[in-house]
């Protein structure tokens, strides 16, 4: 996964329980999330269709360093899907652990605030490039994804 942005919980952050307030989280992953999916598609105009279930593992105290990361997981003729999740880091203790996750449905509209085509045919996973095949057109209330699976790791090693 790409890591996106990274955040600090501030005391303005929490809620009346000490911990990071769950929506705050969730506006950070927001954002970080539509500015992944403008980034591949090559448009700002993505609003959020779909957000699944979140479920919040840990609580978040001030002071910590929040990481969100994301990964595209589907591509549809107006869509693509989402995977994001947060973790807090603990630089002194090397450890990052899982806070929530969840996937989300981004579609690219045209200036009326209608869907319409993605207007991409390719994205980057690291330093490589990959072409990703667009389905054929069909109605635009129809979400027809083709699955994106990551390409091996180039950097392992045979033993």
């Amino acid at each position: 996964m790409k890591l996106l942005t990274t955040r600090i919980c501030m005391y303005s952050d929490v809620g009346v329980h000490g911990s990071l307030f769950g929506g705050t989280i969730l506006a950070w992953l927001g954002e970080a999330g539509t500015a992944f999916a403008c980034e591949h598609c090559g448009s700002p105009r993505m609003v959020t269709k779909r957000i699944s279930e979140v479920v919040f593992e840990r609580s978040v105290k001030p002071g910590a360093i929040i990481q969100i990361y994301g990964k595209l997981v589907s591509v549809g003729t107006t869509s693509l899907s989402v995977h994001i999740e947060a973790h807090s880091r603990d630089p002194e203790a090397d450890r990052e652990e899982l806070v929530c996750k969840l996937e989300t449905v981004f579609v690219h509209v045209d200036g009326q605030g209608e869907p319409c085509a993605l207007r991409w045919t390719a994205h980057k996973h690291g330093a490589r490039a990959r072409r990703v095949a667009l389905v054929a057109p069909g109605p635009v209330s129809t979400f027809r994804a083709a699955r994106i699976h990551p390409a091996p790791d180039s950097s392992a090693t045979a033993s």
